[in-house]
């Protein structure tokens, strides 16, 4: 059944609350209370997800999704990434690298739901080392991003704006890897965020072959022409590996008060 199929399928059988837009991807079709209490909501890697016909306004969706994370992780890491491979393998590898780190060390992962680019290659190596990928969509992409059928579950929302917003609250941190126009708006959502003091969450950049060495530049050409503070530039943690970004951010975790 396809995803478009369960979408009709849901809006046909009328939904259950508010409709604001927010659906549930279980591999069973549960309410959202039900999957609260019953730890059949992750997803068997051998069945396909079904669109919940459940929905329910933003504070509960946020409620729900976050407590159903955090039965399994005290920590969750939102990632932002490209949805294209990029002109370098290197990419590729250090984002399938990034995903087993991140299940080996019992982070969650958060990303943006899709199953191409560095965004596929992530979660698929997250999940095959035994960790979670939870997947945050917009409706109107799912033909264009193509969700895993395996993730751990997945939510779609209405707009671009909810993505991110969402990827940013129910996540503990985020890290930021290669990518194009819409990462580098995630990745400055994410900073500038903590620079006003919205969210106090680690924001890092993986720093594959230096590819946000000219941005890191302009960050440092505002700071200079004082446009930005010297301390809102040392908000980004930067490494070059998974290894040693992935120590850099827990420790900041450690110190982070919540």
């Amino acid at each position: 059944m396809s995803y478009r199929e369960c979408a009709l399928r849901n809006e046909e059988g009328g939904g259950k609350g508010m409709t604001l837009g927010y659906h549930f991807l279980f591999s069973n079709w549960m309410s959202i209370d039900e999957a609260d209490d019953n730890n059949s909501h992750v997803s068997d890697p051998a069945k396909p997800n079904l669109i919940s016909p459940f929905r329910g306004p933003t504070l509960g969706v946020h409620l729900t999704f976050s407590s159903c994370l955090a039965r399994y992780y005290m920590k969750r890491i939102c990632v932002f990434c490209g949805s294209k491979a990029g002109g370098l393998p290197l990419y590729a590898c250090m984002a399938r690298e990034l995903g087993e780190q991140l299940a080996r060390r019992g982070y969650g992962l958060i990303y943006g739901g899709g199953s191409l680019g560095l965004m596929g290659e992530i979660a698929q190596a997250a999940l095959a080392a035994g960790g979670a990928a939870f997947g945050i969509m917009p409706k109107s992409l799912v033909e264009k991003e193509l969700p895993p059928r395996n993730l751990s579950e997945l939510l779609l929302v209405d707009t671009i704006q909810q993505r991110k917003s969402l990827m940013l609250h129910m996540s503990d941190g985020s890290i930021t890897l290669p990518g194009g126009l819409g990462t580098l708006n995630e990745f400055f959502d994410a900073l500038t965020s903590a620079q006003l003091g919205l969210l106090s969450k680690p924001c890092a950049l993986l720093n594959v072959g230096d590819y946000f060495g000219p941005l890191l530049a302009m960050v440092d050409r505002c700071v200079a022409e004082g446009f930005a503070e010297e301390q809102h530039r040392n908000l980004i943690l930067i490494e070059a590996t998974p290894t040693r970004l992935l120590d850099t951010l827990t420790r900041s975790l450690s110190t982070e008060v919540r």
